[in-house]
C-alpha cells in the first residue's frame, strides 16, 4: 500500500491543515472537495476520527494506532505522516477513499506490498513466511507453522523460485471464489443500510 498511499497526499493538490481546522466552518465541505468524498462521507469519516481522539487541529499521532499485531503495524506505517509524526484528516479521508473506491487488484497490491517485508524485491520466502504465520498463529507448534508455510509456497510459488513474488500472490488471491475475495476487500465509506436524504 506503501506506493499507493503516496497518492493520499495528492487530494486535488490542496494540503488542507494550513487553510482550515475543526473549529472552521468549512471543516467539512473542505474535506469533501479535497478529498472528493461526499458531505455524508465526510461527516461518516470524522465521526470515526474522533473516536480516535484528534488534537485541536483535526491530527493524530502515528504511533497512537499502532497494535501488537504486525499487520496492523505495517498498515499503519504506509500512513503518510507530517514532520512530527502526525496523521492529518485529510490523510484519513484519502486513506479512506482509497479503500472505498480502489479495484480489487489494486487493493491485493496494495496488501502485498504491507505484507512483504522487502519492500524493493516485493517478496516473501519461506522464512519470511514461517515469521508472518507465527504471528498469525502463536498458538500453533513451531512444526506446524513449518509445515503450513511449505504448504502456502507449494500453492502460490507455481514457478517454483523458493519466494512468492507480487504476481504469484495476486494470482493465487485471483482463484478464490469472486463473491469471498469482493466481501473481505469491501470497504463502504458509509455502512450499506445508510440512506441519504436531503
Amino acid at each position: 500500500m506503501g506506493i499507493y498511499s503516496s497518492t493520499f497526499y495528492k487530494s486535488g493538490d490542496q494540503i488542507l491543515f494550513e487553510s482550515t481546522d475543526p473549529s472552521q466552518a468549512n471543516w467539512i465541505t473542505a474535506h469533501a472537495d479535497a478529498c472528493k468524498l461526499t458531505i455524508p462521507e465526510v461527516l461518516r469519516c470524522w465521526e470515526r476520527f474522533l473516536m480516535l481522539h484528534p488534537d485541536k487541529n483535526g491530527n493524530i499521532l502515528r504511533h497512537s494506532l499502532t497494535t501488537n499485531d504486525a499487520f496492523n503495524s505495517q498498515l499503519v506505517e504506509q500512513l503518510p505522516v507530517s514532520e512530527d509524526g502526525l496523521v492529518t484528516f485529510q490523510t484519513f479521508c484519502c486513506a479512506v477513499k482509497w479503500l472505498s473506491s480502489s479495484v480489487t487488484e489494486t487493493k491485493l497490491r496494495g496488501i502485498v506490498y504491507c505484507l512483504s517485508e522487502e519492500r524493493l524485491r516485493l517478496r516473501a520466502n519461506t522464512e519470511a513466511l514461517e515469521r508472518l504465520l507465527h504471528v498469525q498463529y502463536p498458538q500453533d507448534s513451531p512444526e506446524e507453522v513449518r509445515q503450513l508455510s511449505s504448504l502456502i509456497m507449494r500453492e502460490v510459488d507455481t514457478k517454483n523460485q523458493g519466494f512468492i513474488d507480487e504476481d504469484d500472490f495476486i494470482l493465487w488471491l485471483k482463484r478464490l471464489p469472486v463473491e469471498t475475495l469482493k466481501s473481505s476487500l469491501h470497504f463502504p465509506v458509509l455502512p450499506n443500510k445508510t440512506t441519504v436524504t436531503d
